[in-house]
């Protein structure tokens, strides 16, 4: 995958453009993502959206992909890009091109990745627009990528603003509903 390498520089003009990173969690485990960039004019900010996806699925790797074209929060993630933010979609931890065992959102491994994507992102990606102190964050995503914002909304104070669409509230029963 090709390495993030943007303009810093406040003055710069960036163009609307996205890219693949492997950012680096907390055990070392590779968290594939693909970051796109917004249109933004010299000294202009933007805020983030993160996007997530559901069990057993991938990122919107592209603009033209199954998020992207098909699927809800893709199409809502996409559009926020065209809009002049920031978005980053990545695959959960043992999905798509991300490394490790899925661990049915711990909050201890699954929900730490999230919050070491946003110190990625921080430490990362140019003119994010922030607010006291700390950067502007909005996630959407379906299914098991809503539970990751119910539990990273509740335990990493940079996320703002959450769009769970169709989510679960208690993952085993999914899994095993009515106990069969």
């Amino acid at each position: 995958p090709q390495q993030l390498s943007l303009p810093i520089h406040s003055q710069s003009l960036l163009k609307r453009d996205y890219y693949t990173v492997d950012i680096p969690s907390f055990d070392g485990a590779s968290i594939r993502a693909t970051i796109y960039q917004p249109a933004l004019l010299p000294h202009e900010t933007a805020p983030l959206v993160v996007h997530t996806h559901g069990f057993g699925m991938f990122r919107m790797s592209a603009p033209v992909s199954l998020y992207g074209s098909l699927i809800f929060s893709g199409i809502a993630a996409k559009k926020a890009w065209q809009q002049g933010y920031w978005v980053i979609s990545f695959d959960h931890r043992g999905h798509g091109g991300s490394d490790g065992r899925i661990n049915m959102m711990d909050p201890e491994i699954e929900v730490q990745d999230l919050s070491w994507v946003l110190d990625w992102v921080e430490n990362n990606i140019p003119r994010l627009k922030y607010d006291d102190g700390n950067p502007v964050v909005g996630m959407i995503g379906e299914s098991y990528g809503g539970g990751l914002q119910l539990l990273g909304a509740s335990l990493d104070d940079r996320i703002d603003a959450i769009v769970p669409v169709t989510t679960w509230h208690d993952f085993s029963s999914v899994l095993t509903p009515n106990d069969v």
